[in-house]
């Protein structure tokens, strides 16, 4: 798949509200923000930094893999895989054999976690895609998404100025969804804030959507 046909191009990451294309402006690797929330999404996920043997983690739509490249600073083995060719070929170089164009679950990861990703996807692709990642998974999985209100338009404005976003739910639609596409008896916890991952999510209670998926 192209990057004409995701929409996913350097306009989208790079001079996304002038193009019209997203809210990505001059989208770069700012450590001083991705690693302190690298270091509280694995004490969300329910691991210890130090101590532990370190889990496989699968970041879904990792755009340049600059959270990959966080989760490996801080001792965790993390791959990444995203849908846009440009952003893997212009991924931060020190994760280059990290992430790819091509999805791997051939072998088990202990957690997958997809930030700002689930919302571009139509919903039948969606509908195929979660069991498959639920397969994929040997702990958990962890989404976070915008949210919208009643009447499907998105609570915080900025969400509205992506017109790749496809899936417009409130938080309990959400939980629906996850119960009836999965099998077995998967535990749903949903927050609309959770500290230190989506500072927007602060600012604007039930804009966003944290959802960990617990097998």
């Amino acid at each position: 798949m192209s990057d004409t046909d995701t929409g996913y191009t350097r306009e989208y990451f790079m001079d996304g509200p002038r193009s019209g294309l997203s809210n990505y402006n001059n989208y770069h690797w700012m450590p001083e923000l991705t690693v302190p929330m690298a270091r509280r999404l694995v004490k969300v996920l329910g691991e210890q930094i130090t101590g532990n043997p370190n889990p496989a983690i699968l970041d879904f739509g990792c755009t340049r893999g600059y959270l990959v490249h966080a989760l490996r600073q801080i001792g965790f083995d993390a791959a990444g895989f995203d849908t846009s060719q440009w952003a893997i070929e212009h991924c931060h170089p020190r994760v280059k054999e990290y992430v790819s164009n091509t999805l791997d679950l051939s072998h088990p990861y202990r957690h997958i976690v997809a930030k700002d990703v689930l919302e571009h996807i139509e919903l039948p692709e969606l509908e195929e895609l979660i069991p498959r990642l639920w397969e994929a998974t040997e702990k958990s999985m962890f989404f976070i998404v915008p949210l919208t209100d009643e009447n499907g338009s998105y609570l915080r404005d900025e969400d509205e100025n992506d017109p790749s976003h496809k899936i417009r739910w409130q938080m309990d639609e959400w939980v629906n969804f996850f119960y009836q596409t999965l099998d077995g008896e998967p535990t749903v916890w949903a927050s609309p804030h959770v500290p230190g991952l989506k500072p927007a999510s602060g600012e604007m209670l039930w804009s966003t959507g944290f959802f960990k998926i617990t097998k």
